[in-house]
């Protein structure tokens, strides 16, 4: 029996593996270095998505924060061109990264027997607090039929 290979062994043998992994560090290391160049107000809602041939894309949170970053995009080319991995960098492309809301759920109807609807019908008969006997009223009338 061999023994299982670890993930780096696996990483190492596929050339694409490699590669991928490869860019994602690549990635990683230039969006540490662009925090250092977006206002820090900034630096939590923006993402490094890419570089190619001259255009650094960015990601922001969410359309009010993509308006922000557009418009500090001189500043940060400014301050890019002091980083050497950024010298190529010519333009910026900012784009909104719009999260999928959660599904609403409708309530269910719920719904109530006969007997239930009885019992409280009985109930607001019995009671003398004309608030609470007109509260009781209105939830026997959801009694099924």
């Amino acid at each position: 029996m061999s023994t299982p290979l670890s993930v780096f062994d696996i990483v190492a043998r596929f050339s694409q593996l490699k590669q991928l992994t490869e860019r994602a560090n690549r990635l990683r290391d230039l969006n540490a270095s662009l925090m250092a160049c977006v206002p820090a107000s900034l630096a939590p809602h923006v993402r490094l998505a890419t570089v190619r041939d001259g255009c650094l894309v960015l990601q922001a949170e969410g359309s009010a924060w993509a308006a922000q970053l557009r418009f500090k995009t001189p500043e940060i080319l400014e301050k890019l061109q002091a980083h050497p991995e950024f010298r190529d960098v010519r333009s910026v492309r900012v784009r909104n990264v719009v999260e999928p809301r959660p599904k609403t759920i409708k309530p269910q109807r719920r719904h109530m027997s006969r007997a239930a609807a009885a019992v409280l019908q009985h109930e607001a008969e019995c009671t003398t607090d004309t608030r609470i006997r007109a509260a009781l009223n209105r939830l026997a009338r959801h009694g099924s039929d």
